[in-house]
C-alpha cells in the first residue's frame, strides 16, 4: 500500500497544479473541468482506500474526510429535492461547493501525506533498539 499512497499523493498534487495552471493560463472554462478531474481522482482514491481498509494505517483525518463527503452528498441530494419542490436552494449549495471544494482537495492531499508518513514510520519501527 505504500507505493500506492505515494503515487496517489503525487498524482493528486500534479492534478491540482495542472488544473490550476490551465485555469489561469488557458481559459476560464477549464477552471470547472479541474473540479471534476481533481474531485473525481480523489473520490476514486477514497473508494480504493475504503476497499483496502486493513492494508494501511487509517488516520482519524481520513475518517473526518469520509464523513464530510457523506454529508456533502446528503446535503446535495436534499437541496436537489427541495429544488424539485420549487425551493431553489441548489444554487446556494453549488456556490458553497465552488468555494469549499478546493479546501477539501488540499485537505485530502494532507491526509494522504500523513498516512504515507505513518506507513514509513511503521516500516522503520523494527529497526529501533
Amino acid at each position: 500500500m505504500k507505493p500506492y499512497k505515494l503515487i496517489d499523493f503525487i498524482i493528486g498534487i500534479l492534478l491540482i497544479i495542472i488544473c490550476t495552471f490551465s485555469a489561469f493560463v488557458l481559459k476560464e472554462a477549464y477552471f470547472f473541468y479541474g473540479y471534476f478531474v481533481v474531485g473525481g481522482w480523489q473520490l476514486l482514491s477514497m473508494l480504493i482506500h475504503m476497499a483496502n481498509n486493513d492494508k494501511y494505517i487509517r488516520s482519524s483525518n481520513r475518517k473526518i474526510y469520509e464523513k464530510m463527503i457523506l454529508w456533502i452528498l446528503i446535503i446535495g441530494v436534499l437541496s436537489l429535492l427541495l429544488t424539485l419542490l420549487e425551493m431553489p436552494i441548489l444554487i446556494f449549495y453549488l456556490y458553497a461547493m465552488l468555494i469549499f471544494s478546493p479546501v477539501l482537495a488540499i485537505y485530502y492531499q494532507v491526509v494522504c501525506y500523513i498516512e504515507y508518513r505513518l506507513l514509513i514510520k511503521r516500516a522503520f519501527i523494527h529497526l529501533k533498539n
